[in-house]
């Protein structure tokens, strides 16, 4: 099945809800049980996370665990998306979050900092939950 999706993702005509909706969407029907997180590895690991990303439910339970290599571009683009997002949304969005390249505050607690919507770096590993409120 994941396969087949691949192959035919570069040759849907359609975007967004119809193929990526995390409750409706055709890489939801992938299994009965909806896209299993295996699943969504292997997609994501062959279309890459722009393709995947369910941007209308980017708060889903099971899929708002972020871990994103700011080295590649795409995993950077979404950084900054979210970074933007969550400046927009009302309350706390980004939770849990760590920096392979930060230093630790006393507190051992990281937060990304909303500069990275102009300035991302391009080196380390950005973890973080999406929620919200």
């Amino acid at each position: 099945r994941v396969d087949v999706a691949h192959a035919l993702a570069g040759r849907c005509v359609e975007f967004g809800t119809p193929l990526l909706d995390v409750d409706t969407g055709v890489f939801c029907k992938l299994s009965p049980a909806g896209v299993h997180p295996f699943v969504r590895a292997a997609l994501v690991e062959r279309l890459g996370i722009l393709s995947v990303l369910d941007f209308m439910h980017v708060q889903h339970d099971v899929y708002n665990r972020f871990e994103l290599n700011l080295a590649l571009s795409d995993e950077r683009f979404l950084v900054v998306l979210l970074t933007k997002l969550a400046q927009e949304e009302d309350g706390i969005n980004l939770v849990n979050c760590s920096y392979s390249e930060a230093r630790l505050t006393v507190t051992g607690e990281y937060t990304i900092p909303g500069t990275w919507v102009t300035n991302c770096p391009r080196v380390g590993v950005a973890c973080f939950t999406f929620l919200s409120e």
